[in-house]
């Protein structure tokens, strides 16, 4: 991200800390993205921080940006999320991911993930066929299917006592 970019920012300026404590590094992060997540500040009116950037993601994901609201009712994170046209990830333990990378059709991707050690309980609760494939330590399920309302609002209330 380029200093006038940055500039452009109303909630994030150039000695942010990220959710660690530790100074960002505004190289790691993609502007057009973090406009994006300054517009969800100013939209849910609660502090974020910024968790990694895109080149922390890896190969290709150099528009990734995952953030936390932590004194935000997930709920409202998550209506807020729903008006990005970025793609978008919902996580159990309340952060958020974003990204300008598309799927088929230039749409913007979509997700919600969780830990595997939940998987029973979403087995139980009749949602286990909604899992879509397992990476880097989460499960992650289906945001397009019927019943993916009924996962997220699972995922909402486990995540607003969590913050």
């Amino acid at each position: 991200m380029t200093t006038t970019q940055l500039l452009l920012l109303r909630y994030f300026h150039k000695n942010e800390k990220d959710f660690s404590g530790n100074l960002v590094d505004w190289n790691d992060y993609h502007g057009q993205t973090m406009q994006e997540l300054d517009r969800l500040r100013h939209e849910i009116g609660s502090p974020c921080y910024v968790i990694r950037g895109g080149s922390q993601h890896g190969y290709l994901k150099e528009t990734a940006i995952d953030a936390v609201f932590p004194g935000a009712p997930f709920a409202s994170v998550v209506m807020a999320l729903f008006q990005s046209g970025l793609s978008k990830g919902v996580y159990q333990g309340g952060s958020i991911h974003l990204d300008m990378r598309m799927g088929p059709l230039g749409l913007a991707r979509a997700w919600m993930a969780f830990k595997p050690e939940l998987f029973d309980t979403i087995f139980d609760r009749g949602f286990g066929d909604l899992k879509n494939y397992s990476a880097d330590g989460w499960d992650y399920y289906a945001w397009g299917h019927n019943d993916s309302w009924k996962l997220l609002q699972y995922l909402v209330d486990i995540n607003d006592p969590v913050i």
